[in-house]
This record gives C-alpha cells, structure tokens and sequence, in this order.
C-alpha cells in the first residue's frame, strides 16, 4: 500500500507540473503576441456576424456560452474577413450579451506586413492576471506536493547554505 501512494503522490506532483508549466508557456505566448503586434494598425471593421455556442456542463444543464465574432475590414483596398478576438483563448460568457451587433463599427489591429492577420483585443489583462494566478497556484501545488525524495534533495541542499 505504501508503494501505491508513493506512485500516486509522484503522479500528482508531475500532473500539477504539467500544469503549471502549460500556463506557464501559454502566458509567455500572451505577451510575444502582444509586443509582435505592437506596432499593428488600428482598423475600422464591420461586424458580418455575431454567434454564441452553447457549452453544458456534464448533467446536461446550461454552462457557459462561446462568442464567435467574425467581422470585415479593408486594408489598402483588400478586403479581408476575420474572426479572431484575441490572442488567448476563446471567451465564454454565463449569458449572450449584445456586446457586438451585425454591421456595428468596431476597430481591429491588423498587422501591416500580413493584412489577413487581425485581431479585435491585443490584450486582455483580467485575463492574463488570472492565467498567472493559475500557473501559481499550480506551482504552488508542485511545492507542497513534491514527493518525498525531492523533499529530502532540497533540505539537504539548504542545508549547505
């Protein structure tokens, strides 16, 4: 039984690794993508279409709601369609909201050397605070979890400070 809960206890210490360095990596591609496309143009755009996905949750019950925004713009006299929001993932919301409109204006940043590369947020930073929150709490766990022989490794090498 012993030799059980080691295994169990090293499987978690790897699963809260894993997912700790996933968020980790995610964030770091967060913020290449937002200083890569710093120097993007503001465009207006025009919303085509305004969708929200319904996601249920396990019973069946109503969960969360994906919005798919898909909107055109020109850039030098091409016309270019687009349904990329942000650089993170995809949002989801407890509602549909009204936030987008068919052939509401909004403004989009579009990469001058790529025109058919746009997105509506460059940064979202509730987001990405949450995301780091996540990755330390994930850390966090990795911590309080290592298992037994870590523990020993990193007292000893304390000790020699």
């Amino acid at each position: 039984m012993r030799t059980l809960s080691k295994i169990y206890e090293f499987l978690l210490f790897l699963l809260m690794l894993a997912f700790g360095f996933f968020w980790a990596v995610h964030s770091i591609y967060v913020i290449y993508s937002y200083l890569n496309s710093y120097d993007w143009v503001e465009t207006p755009s025009q919303v085509v279409s305004v969708n929200f996905v319904r996601h249920d949750d396990s019973q069946g019950r109503q969960d969360t709601y994906e919005r798919k925004v898909s909107y055109k713009y020109s850039y030098f006299g091409q016309e270019f369609l687009s349904d990329r929001e942000s650089f993170g993932f995809v949002r989801f919301f407890s509602d549909p909201n009204e936030k987008y409109v068919s052939k509401q204006t909004i403004n989009v940043y579009v990469n001058p050397n790529s025109p058919s590369q746009s997105v509506i947020y460059r940064f979202n930073g509730a987001t990405f605070l949450m995301q780091l929150l996540i990755m330390l709490i994930s850390f966090g766990g990795v911590y309080l979890f290592r298992p037994k022989w870590l523990k020993n490794i990193t007292r000893r090498s304390s000790k020699e400070f």
